[in-house]
């Protein structure tokens, strides 16, 4: 067999032409630098060179493109056909006739060339490169130092924020004492709510006890300093998450007003990126207990109004003196940095749950913004209607409702992360004569560990591992 019987026939885009001769350009992009004083330059190798190809071709006249030959001399038509191919958008294929199928871009301006002198055919010039593949920098975002860091904005707001709105100076001793009691009703509240908290020990929970009696007995001596009060909040938030191991210690990372910058606490640790699932999810769903979804739950509910179950509810305050006002707006400023930061804490366990499949993150998700928005909707509104301008005392969460909602952004951004690589639950049959999880998990997942997680996936409908029958719950990968 001699070379030309490997030759194959000419194309791009499937338009086929003739080609006279070609020149095939290959290398690498070897950049030279040549320095001040210096005789040896140096040669920085930056990688390989594009693939170039440079095609003398032609369209000509023959049989096979004209339908009566002797008649007419009529080759315009892949003429035509081959400039629309050159001109076409995007990567197409080359068939090279030495060098096989290449993928390739064109490159420049392209000649074409006809006379009188030559009729019947045209030249063309062609030049082409290795169209290789897009690599595009796409925006990669840390899952948890996002959420962590808008957090930490949070908490630097909703303590200048309570700064703003809370003063017992020169107060009656009942007005003072009203703060210590809401305060006081928190900790039973948080007493009740850590209960909740599963794959925790005993000994654990009560040391955090321990920490809230001991918050409520420094916030006897320290009411009437806000910067103070809020960190106060901030250690039962953060005592809670400890039962997670993520804190260390540390100062508020930002100068933002008032409070930020000042009060010392516990930072999550960035090497705690994950939380178990009963832990994780048993602690989220505590702390929205805490923040609430409505007027009905959450801490600050008064006892007529309450649906709460976590107990700490506070009786009404009917505003009608200036001091009552006060008594009133302290109250609000207590409320609102607890429910923001018991949310903030809920998101930042949620954010570290190893989530089994896109259902169970989808569910925390919609919990989260479902008193994410209402918290929103009950600063906004409290903004726009100032309940106690009257007796000269202003509210305004402008800056706590920016913070909140930028947190909303990334932490539904985050999610939306953790949701893409969950698994998705399906439902399968199993065989007529019942599989063992030990069976299923190796047919499935080639994987005997997986078992325990069928298991418990369907421990509801199934009497035994050994023996399933029926509809199956199990995770896509």
């Amino acid at each position: 067999m001699g070379w030309r019987d490997n030759l194959r026939q000419a194309s791009f885009r499937g338009i086929p032409f003739k080609v006279l001769s070609h020149t095939y350009s290959v290398g690498r992009r070897n950049t030279v630098h040549q320095y001040p004083n210096q005789d040896v330059p140096y040669a920085e190798d930056l990688g390989l060179d594009a693939d170039e190809f440079s095609i003398d071709a032609f369209i000509i006249q023959t049989a096979q493109n004209n339908d009566d030959y002797e008649a007419n001399y009529d080759y315009f038509t892949e003429r035509d056909a081959l400039i629309t191919a050159l001109k076409a958008k995007g990567p197409g294929t080359l068939i090279h006739p030495f060098l096989g199928e290449k993928l390739v871009v064109v490159v420049g301006r392209q000649s074409i060339r006809e006379t009188f002198d030559s009729g019947g055919w045209a030249q063309f010039n062609l030049s082409f490169m290795l169209a290789g593949e897009k690599i595009t920098p796409t925006a990669q975002i840390d899952i948890v130092g996002s959420v962590d860091d808008a957090a930490e904005v949070v908490l630097n707001v909703s303590a200048d924020n309570f700064y703003n709105q809370y003063d017992i100076t020169d107060q009656p001793g009942w007005v003072v004492d009203s703060v210590t009691n809401d305060f006081s009703s928190f900790i039973n509240s948080m007493k009740s709510t850590v209960t909740r908290i599963r794959a925790t020990s005993g000994s654990s929970l009560e040391q955090i006890k321990m920490v809230f009696d001991d918050t409520r007995n420094t916030m006897l001596e320290v009411a009437a300093y806000p910067c103070q009060v809020a960190g106060l909040v901030n250690d039962v938030f953060e005592s809670v998450l400890g039962l997670a191991n993520l804190v260390g210690s540390g100062y508020l990372g930002e100068v933002l007003g008032n409070c930020s910058g000042q009060i010392y606490f516990n930072k999550l640790d960035p090497n705690g990126l994950e939380i178990s699932k009963d832990l994780g999810f048993s602690m989220t769903n505590s702390l929205l207990l805490v923040s609430g979804d409505s007027d009905y739950n959450g801490y600050g509910v008064t006892s007529s109004n309450s649906l709460s179950s976590i107990g700490g509810d506070l009786d009404g305050i009917t505003v009608s003196t200036e001091t009552r006002a006060r008594q009133a707006a302290n109250r609000l400023a207590m409320i609102n940095i607890i429910r923001a930061q018991a949310l903030m804490a809920a998101m930042r366990a949620a954010i570290r749950i190893n989530y089994d499949s896109l259902q169970q993150a989808g569910i925390v998700q919609d919990k989260i913004i479902l008193s994410l928005d209402y918290l929103l909707l009950k600063l906004g509104d409290e903004s726009s209607s100032d309940p106690y301008n009257n007796y000269g005392i202003y509210i305004d969460h402008r800056d706590l409702y920016g913070a909140i909602e930028d947190l909303r952004s990334v932490f539904i951004r985050a999610m939306r992360e953790k949701i893409l690589s969950a698994s998705v639950e399906l439902i399968i049959e199993a065989p007529p004569d019942s599989i063992t999880t030990l069976q299923l998990a190796h047919q499935r997942y080639n994987d005997l560990s997986r078992e325990d997680g069928i298991y418990q996936r369907n421990k509801t409908t199934v009497k035994h591992p050994g023996f399933m029958t029926g509809e199956l719950r199990v995770l896509s990968d």
